[in-house]
């Protein structure tokens, strides 16, 4: 061996803090963090890219996974493309869209939501027997007990909203009075007050969010969406696209001009797509689009183990050693459970331990030949 010559010492050590600092940005990038002793009021039951939250009393933001438990007054956010789901003990679902924001807070005598962007969606629970508070935009919105409310964003914040009434009732409050709101209505909340009406093109399945799977050997899956026309309306169309936003529409169907349910059939293979009904107001004759409601596509397919390898060998000479156990995610699990046999049958298990990531170490394995798998709960 010798000594590097000085004109490739300076390259070597640039290389080497590049190197560094690279795997400090990893490690940030897809640190998660343990809620410790606080106490867990819900669950990330699925999420889909980065999804992220933020302690009460920390500045730094940790990454969400599947099963994840989530604490009072945490602050939650997604990222573009991504979306989760959430189960709060009382039953309550929380549907997060891509770019949305809220902090949640459980501790006083109502639940309250302060919402700050995006698209969220709640179903209260039937355990729920309180009202729910939201705050957003210098207004706070009393939701009843036992509804399912979307609220969403427009432009780059939330001084224009929009509040959809699926089930139930909520009273809106602010500097232009007290405005009721009931089921299949719609708020719009901006600079020029609060106005309601009566929603015209009702989406009614797949239901926001819902998750369709198809097998692993299959390519597409077939969706059924359904839909519920008030008034007969003009130039009604039915849309499918890849972005929220439907420049990338990959159908745009002409529905027939007259009120009533109706219903239509695509094969989609595995990713995102939001879908709307879009017309013009039988009454006004303006432009009018449904609420958009996204449903993803995902293949379920099996974990793939990864290490160790089929025959690895380890050897010992007092005490057995750790064996790190790695395998595949999948994108619908919530948990896995590695099991550990000396039969390939498995009737004679040695270990089965309930995981929630994608890795293990087991030690105290004493010697002779073992058989391991891995089972993924949805």
């Amino acid at each position: 061996m010798r000594p590097l010559s000085k004109e490739w010492q300076y390259p070597a050590i640039l290389g080497a803090v590049a190197v560094f600092f690279l795997l400090l940005f990893y490690l940030d990038y897809s640190r998660t963090v343990d809620i410790g002793n606080r106490e867990a009021i819900g669950y990330i039951t699925y999420k889909n890219n980065r999804v992220q939250r933020k302690f009460e009393d920390q500045v730094v933001w940790s990454n969400l996974e599947n099963n994840s438990a989530l604490t009072n007054r945490d602050t939650i956010r997604s990222e573009r493309l991504a979306d989760a789901v959430i189960h709060l003990n009382d039953g309550t679902i929380i549907k997060i869209d891509e770019n949305s924001m809220f902090f949640l807070d459980l501790s006083g005598a109502a639940p309250k939501l302060s919402f700050e962007t995006g698209a969220v969606q709640i179903q209260q629970g039937e355990d729920s027997d309180t009202d729910l508070i939201v705050q957003t935009a210098g207004r706070t919105i009393n939701v009843e007990s036992g509804s399912d409310m979307k609220i969403e964003s427009g432009g780059e914040g939330a001084d224009d909203l929009s509040l959809i009434m699926q089930k139930g009732s909520a009273s809106i409050y602010g500097e232009s009075g007290t405005h009721s709101i009931g089921a299949d209505q719609q708020a719009r909340l901006g600079k020029n007050g609060v106005q309601v009406r009566d929603v015209n093109l009702s989406l009614r399945g797949p239901t926001n969010q819902s998750v369709q799977t198809i097998g692993a050997s299959s390519g597409e899956r077939p969706v059924e969406f359904r839909w519920d026309v008030k008034e007969q309306t003009p130039d009604l169309r039915f849309e499918v696209s890849r972005s929220r936003d439907f420049k990338s529409t990959i159908k745009s169907q002409s529905l027939a001009n007259r009120g009533g349910p109706g219903s239509a059939q695509m094969q989609l293979p595995a990713g995102s797509y939001y879908w709307r009904l879009r017309g013009k107001n039988p009454q006004s004759g303006e432009a009018e689009t449904s609420e958009v409601r996204k449903v993803s596509v995902v293949a379920n397919s099996p974990v793939k183990l990864n290490t160790p390898n089929a025959n690895t060998e380890y050897s010992y000479v007092e005490q057995p050693p750790l064996i790190g156990f790695t395998w595949s995610r999948s994108e619908l699990a919530n948990q896995y459970v590695l099991e550990v046999s000396k039969d390939s049958s498995f009737t004679t298990e040695v270990r089965r331990d309930p995981v929630k990531g994608n890795s293990y170490s087991v030690e105290g394995l004493e010697a002779g030949s073992y058989h391991w798998r891995v089972r993924s709960s949805s």
